[in-house]
């Protein structure tokens, strides 16, 4: 996940974005990096468990 290390970062930036907006939780892609439109959305059912494996899926290998 670090830019520095990963030359593919912003591809995986940009499937975090993607995966989370198809669980319903806004997401854009901000500086190079993934944020949330609205902090709010931290407080959404399963956001923790999106996160996670949205990262997981984005950020692997195999992603």
């Amino acid at each position: 996940m670090d830019p520095a290390r990963n030359r593919r970062h912003i591809d995986g930036v940009r499937a975090m974005v993607k995966c989370m907006n198809g669980h319903g939780i806004k997401s854009v892609v901000s500086d190079g990096n993934w944020g949330l439109v609205s902090g709010d959305s931290m407080n959404l059912p399963g956001f923790d468990k999106y996160r996670v494996e949205c990262q997981v899926k984005s950020f692997s290998d195999n992603g």
